[in-house]
């Protein structure tokens, strides 16, 4: 089949760093638009990202203009102005995004195949607005979706047995990153003999850091650093003051990109400590692309079951899996790396595992055979 024949259509939040090479491939592959639905605010991180990603690829898109003013995020008017009977394929993001549950039904009206690309692994039923929409989402998966494109096992998991999707519908297309630029003149406070522990990212509860700082109280020979910033950062730094020696741990602030992986390429385990956080709209980490980047450069790696990268990436001979919020066997993960770690053998075949697992190619390929099942 000539898939260049078909015409496509992607309805997405944005393009960040993590997923540029993945739209460019894309459009390589396909005759195909993106529609990006989500406005950030000029001037943060996630916004100087996205213009930087877009500068950096050539594909054919539209940024919406989002409504602000509703409870609901990547709403936009212009979505239903969209030439429905243009393309041939609409490819939406999550079950649970406005985009998805306003337009679904108006692509299928129009006779046009539906795939959903989805990232989230667990269902926030515990949370008001997602448990009221529950009944809704499962007509659609049931319905009005032709085929799923998912990031990663645990999310086809979620979708067979919690949405009784048949498996053979579900083609996973394992979260992939590359790394192009890296500071390498970003430098490490405290003592050099030590061995570094980092956490990298925004600092607020889910992420666990609380966590972290409590299982390096038992660790001698260790520093704690930690690159980023958020509501949770107080509460975090008198929990360091409590557990910690002073001298053993570093709060430094967010970090552009290319130091936070300056930071990574320098540290010998990297940690992260997520917790499942059931009461909240992000109750989980659906990837956790860090987990990429530390892998990418050759580090062991501490995750723990709140990650949807771990289920896929990690094994004992790359790193530890462990249970969420549990200080003591955090404590002895941390242990136990420093001690197997000889040569950086879990760091090295860390390397090899998520080059082995991760690539665009692959996910490409998925694309093409889903894509193509469609009209078989």
């Amino acid at each position: 089949m000539e898939l260049k024949n078909k015409k496509l259509l992607f309805i997405h939040p944005a393009i960040r760093s993590y997923r540029k090479g993945l739209f460019a491939k894309l459009a390589e592959t396909f005759t195909i638009e993106y529609i990006f639905t989500k406005v950030l605010k000029e001037g943060t991180f996630n916004f100087n990202d996205v213009q930087k990603s877009l500068k950096e690829i050539s594909i054919k898109y539209k940024q919406l203009n989002e409504v602000k003013s509703i409870p609901f995020d990547n709403f936009s008017f212009g979505l239903f102005l969209l030439p429905f009977k243009k393309f041939d394929i609409a490819i939406l993001s999550s079950c649970v995004s406005i985009p998805f549950l306003f337009l679904t039904p108006l692509f299928k009206l129009f006779g046009k195949k539906v795939v959903l690309f989805e990232e989230m692994w667990r269902y926030p039923y515990e949370v008001k607005k997602y448990k009221f929409i529950l009944p809704i989402v499962r007509i659609y998966l049931k319905y009005f979706v032709d085929v799923y494109v998912v990031t990663g096992s645990q999310v086809k998991k979620m979708l067979v047995e919690y949405f009784h999707i048949n498996q053979e519908k579900i083609y996973i297309a394992y979260n992939t990153t590359q790394i192009t630029d890296i500071n390498d003149n970003v430098n490490y406070l405290g003592d050099d003999s030590k061995y570094k522990i980092l956490y990298l990212g925004r600092i607020v509860k889910y992420k666990g850091l609380d966590i972290l700082i409590e299982a390096m109280k038992g660790i001698d020979n260790c520093e704690l650093h930690i690159v980023g910033d958020g509501v949770f950062l107080e509460e975090c730094q008198e929990k360091a003051k409590q557990y910690l020696k002073s001298g053993s741990y570093f709060f430094y602030g967010v970090m552009n990109h290319e130091e936070s992986l300056g930071m990574m390429k320098q540290c010998d385990v990297f940690v992260l400590p997520t917790r499942f956080n059931l009461s909240s709209n992000v109750q989980i980490e659906s990837w956790g692309f860090v987990v990429n980047e530390a892998m990418l450069l050759s580090k062991p790696i501490i995750s723990t079951k709140a990650v949807g990268s771990a289920y896929d990436l990690l094994d004992d001979t790359c790193g530890k899996f462990i249970e969420p919020e549990n200080v003591e066997e955090l404590t002895n993960a941390i242990i136990s790396i420093l001690d197997e770690n000889i040569d950086n053998t879990l760091g090295k075949n860390s390397f090899e595992r998520v080059n082995k697992i991760c690539s665009h190619e692959q996910n490409v390929e998925v694309f093409v055979k889903a894509i193509e099942s469609l009209y078989e």
